[in-house]
């Protein structure tokens, strides 16, 4: 029995059985809206969570291990991913970064960089929280359940369906060594699908709340 497991184990490892897809950006502005609504921290920081997740491909890992050092402000803000002074890394290897394209998101980096201590996590949420209350906020607006990773699909494959990435641009950005990988995130039809088949109520409030948000950069940086 413990090899069968072991074998199971390295089995889905090294096997896509079932794909992931993305969010529409509509749904998520919703839910962030609805974090930010609630009176509970950890609900209010999944907020910023969820935009920083969406903006920078980042799996719930790389959230998770966010520290103040991480944060890099020369003007744009980047993230440092994988630290190997840690003793970390990503599932794309060690010592990754990416910068960030909305300001909001920007923003709300610099000010959780201000308040955290040097050594410290910005997140106080734990993964579980985050999770719980993602899991909440998509049960309250009456869409489909889709895990935060889902947050991964969607900033690859609508930055590829609308132009403004290529497929190079978009493989840095994730940190995808393969072309393979890319395929599996970037995915048009899947984002044009996730577009559409948001509820009606959704998709109009979605789209008002996003007309607020400043805009990023008209060409991206990287």
């Amino acid at each position: 029995m413990p090899r069968a497991w072991r074998a199971l184990k390295a089995y889905q490892r090294n096997t896509i059985t079932i794909e992931g897809e993305p969010i529409a950006d509509e749904t998520v502005e919703c839910l962030v809206a609805w974090l930010q609504e609630q009176l509970d921290a950890h609900a209010k920081e999944s907020a910023t969570m969820v935009r920083v997740q969406r903006d920078a491909y980042l799996r719930e890992q790389d959230l998770e291990n966010l520290h103040h050092e991480d944060i890099v402000d020369g003007g744009q803000v980047a993230l440092l991913l994988g630290r190997g002074a840690r003793g970390e890394s990503t599932k794309q290897g060690r010592d990754q970064g990416v910068l960030i394209d909305y300001p909001d998101v920007a923003d709300a980096l610099r000010a959780l960089k201000k308040a955290t201590p040097p050594g410290k996590k910005v997140f106080n949420t734990s993964m579980g929280q985050y999770r719980q209350w993602w899991n909440k906020g998509l049960a309250a607006l009456g869409v489909k359940q889709q895990p935060p990773h889902s947050l991964r699909h969607a900033g690859a494959s609508a930055d590829l369906a609308t132009g403004y990435r290529t497929f190079e641009q978009v493989q840095r950005r994730g940190r995808w060594k393969a072309e393979e990988s890319v395929q599996r995130y970037a995915k048009v039809h899947a984002w044009f699908a996730a577009e559409e088949m948001q509820p009606a109520h959704i998709k109009e409030q979605g789209k008002a709340l996003l007309k607020k948000r400043k805009h990023r950069n008209a060409v991206a940086k990287g």
